[in-house]
Protein backbone atom coordinates (compact mmCIF):
# COMPACT_ATOMS: atom_id res chain seq x y z
CA UNK A 1 0.00 0.00 0.00
CA UNK A 2 1.74 3.24 -0.73
CA UNK A 3 2.49 5.20 2.31
CA UNK A 4 -0.50 8.19 1.38
CA UNK A 5 -2.98 5.60 1.86
CA UNK A 6 -2.28 4.42 4.95
CA UNK A 7 -4.31 5.60 7.92
CA UNK A 8 -1.21 5.84 9.96
CA UNK A 9 2.71 6.87 10.02
CA UNK A 10 5.12 4.17 9.82
CA UNK A 11 8.98 4.45 11.18
CA UNK A 12 12.13 2.08 9.45
CA UNK A 13 12.05 -0.64 12.82
CA UNK A 14 13.77 -3.43 13.04
CA UNK A 15 12.25 -5.39 15.75
CA UNK A 16 11.92 -9.04 16.59
CA UNK A 17 8.60 -10.72 15.81
CA UNK A 18 6.74 -13.97 17.10
CA UNK A 19 3.51 -15.20 15.59
CA UNK A 20 1.49 -17.56 16.54
CA UNK A 21 -0.97 -19.33 14.43
CA UNK A 22 -4.32 -21.30 15.30
CA UNK A 23 -2.38 -24.62 14.81
CA UNK A 24 1.33 -25.32 14.08
CA UNK A 25 4.92 -23.82 15.44
CA UNK A 26 5.58 -20.18 16.13
CA UNK A 27 6.90 -18.52 12.98
CA UNK A 28 9.82 -15.99 14.15
CA UNK A 29 11.13 -13.05 12.00
CA UNK A 30 11.48 -9.05 12.67
CA UNK A 31 9.86 -6.00 11.12
CA UNK A 32 10.84 -3.65 8.43
CA UNK A 33 8.78 -1.28 9.35
CA UNK A 34 5.85 -0.04 11.97
CA UNK A 35 3.64 1.98 13.11
CA UNK A 36 0.78 1.98 15.36
CA UNK A 37 -1.51 0.65 12.54
CA UNK A 38 0.14 -2.19 11.80
CA UNK A 39 3.90 -3.61 10.00
CA UNK A 40 5.55 -4.71 7.86
CA UNK A 41 7.14 -8.32 8.27
CA UNK A 42 9.85 -10.46 7.22
CA UNK A 43 9.24 -13.97 8.11
CA UNK A 44 11.33 -17.84 8.46
CA UNK A 45 8.51 -19.42 7.15
CA UNK A 46 5.28 -18.60 4.23
CA UNK A 47 1.98 -16.58 5.80
CA UNK A 48 -1.30 -17.03 4.42
CA UNK A 49 -3.03 -13.61 3.08
CA UNK A 50 -6.23 -12.78 5.46
CA UNK A 51 -4.58 -15.23 8.13
CA UNK A 52 -5.16 -14.12 11.65
CA UNK A 53 -2.14 -14.59 13.99
CA UNK A 54 -1.45 -13.44 17.74
CA UNK A 55 1.70 -11.63 17.64
CA UNK A 56 4.76 -10.38 20.37
CA UNK A 57 6.54 -7.97 19.39
CA UNK A 58 10.16 -6.69 21.32
CA UNK A 59 10.46 -3.37 21.43
CA UNK A 60 13.98 -3.24 23.39
CA UNK A 61 14.95 -2.54 26.65
CA UNK A 62 12.33 -5.61 28.09
CA UNK A 63 9.14 -3.93 26.48
CA UNK A 64 7.33 -6.47 24.32
CA UNK A 65 3.80 -5.70 23.04
CA UNK A 66 1.26 -8.69 22.18
CA UNK A 67 -1.76 -8.22 20.14
CA UNK A 68 -3.82 -9.48 16.87
CA UNK A 69 -3.15 -8.44 13.72
CA UNK A 70 -4.10 -10.00 10.00
CA UNK A 71 -2.30 -10.29 7.49
CA UNK A 72 -2.94 -8.26 4.18
CA UNK A 73 -1.01 -9.04 1.36
CA UNK A 74 2.34 -10.70 0.35
CA UNK A 75 5.43 -7.65 -0.45
CA UNK A 76 7.96 -9.92 -1.19
CA UNK A 77 9.80 -13.46 -0.34
CA UNK A 78 8.68 -13.60 3.14
CA UNK A 79 7.86 -9.98 3.68
CA UNK A 80 4.30 -9.73 4.20
CA UNK A 81 2.05 -6.67 5.42
CA UNK A 82 0.20 -6.33 8.42
CA UNK A 83 -2.93 -4.67 9.78
CA UNK A 84 -3.05 -4.53 13.85
CA UNK A 85 -6.50 -5.48 15.30
CA UNK A 86 -7.70 -3.85 18.44
CA UNK A 87 -4.50 -2.83 20.20
CA UNK A 88 -4.62 -1.74 23.66
CA UNK A 89 -4.09 1.55 24.34
CA UNK A 90 -1.02 0.69 26.27
CA UNK A 91 0.60 -1.21 23.02
CA UNK A 92 -0.34 1.84 20.57
CA UNK A 93 1.50 3.99 22.92
CA UNK A 94 4.33 1.96 23.31
CA UNK A 95 4.15 1.59 19.44
CA UNK A 96 4.17 5.34 19.01
CA UNK A 97 7.03 5.64 21.72
CA UNK A 98 9.35 3.02 19.54
CA UNK A 99 8.58 5.15 16.66
CA UNK A 100 9.55 8.32 18.11
CA UNK A 101 12.81 7.33 19.76
CA UNK A 102 14.00 6.56 15.85
CA UNK A 103 12.45 9.97 14.45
Amino acid sequence: MPPEQRRTARARLDCPVTLMRRRGNPVTGHTEDLGPGGARIVVDRPLSIDEEVAFALELGAGLQVDGRARVLRQQGLRVYALRFEALATSATEAITGAMTRVA
